[in-house]
């Protein structure tokens, strides 16, 4: 476990306009002829306002917002030309290499993907905006293409740099996903020490999580535990209804005491 994801944005700022616009351009044809069809282009629509502007960034505006009409409305493919028109214009423009990503993950191609996630995430890092999401749809791409490694390492990263509660259960999650059940126990345990978040949320996922792996007994303690914190939340309950045939508050447990072996 090595490898690290690179955070620069300088290897990535070497793409000319022309190379992603005709890699994005391939994939366009290739999803459309796949059985992706493009439903009739309404995509003038949202072109009606007055950009900011003049020339290439207007241009690139333009078409990123006429991508962001169509994958609001579900037509991936359409909007996955329009980002490739503006990727034309702006090869730099995170927001049309972020609306590419997702429609490139949608179209069922993550490996092409992650590439204009990659970059949408650095940019966000970089200026130090809101990255949460970014980040998850980074951490979807890696895996779905093979890459669970680098997904694991890339949401440590984040969790370990003074990340918080839904940073922490993010990172079990994906731990799971990628096979390594100890790590996921051992990164479930981390969150739920954190009182940063919706703690009954954080004993619930870890109930799913001993579920999955075949540990009822844990998982009936972590949704009593849950069950305790929120009485009401439906998920809890369901969880809580498939092994026994009355919840009722005897089935509460309070959460684990700090300092506490779990």
């Amino acid at each position: 476990m090595s490898k690290r994801i690179n955070g620069t944005l300088s290897s990535r700022r070497s793409f000319s306009g022309g190379v992603v616009a005709a890699a994005l351009l391939a994939v366009v044809v290739s999803a459309a002829m796949t059985g992706c069809k493009a439903q009739p282009a309404d995509l003038n629509e949202p072109s009606k306002m007055v950009f900011p502007g003049r020339g290439a960034d207007a241009k690139a505006f333009g078409y990123t917002r006429d991508g962001n009409w169509a994958m609001s409305q579900g037509r991936f493919v359409d909007a996955l030309e329009a980002y490739t028109l503006a990727l034309s214009y702006q090869p730099e423009d995170a927001d049309a290499h972020y609306g590419a990503g997702q429609c490139l993950l949608a179209l069922g191609n993550p490996a092409d993907a992650v590439m204009h996630l990659r970059i949408a995430y650095d940019e966000a890092w970089a200026r130090r905006t809101e990255s949460f999401d970014k980040a998850g749809y980074l951490a979807e791409a890696l895996q779905r293409a093979g890459r669970c490694e680098e997904a694991v390492i890339f949401l440590e990263q984040r969790a370990m740099a003074g990340g918080s509660m839904p940073e922490y259960l993010r990172w079990a999650e994906y731990a799971a996903k990628c096979n390594d059940p100890d790590m996921a126990e051992r990164v479930y345990l981390m969150a739920i020490r954190l009182d940063d978040g919706d703690l009954a949320e954080a004993y619930y996922r870890f109930g799913l999580f001993y579920e999955q792996v075949g540990n009822i007994d844990g998982a009936m303690k972590r949704w009593r535990q849950a069950y305790g914190l929120d009485p009401n939340d439906p998920a809890i309950l369901d969880g809580l209804s498939r092994y026994v045939q009355v919840v009722g508050p005897t089935l509460k447990l309070p959460p684990d005491r700090p300092g506490s072996d779990m």
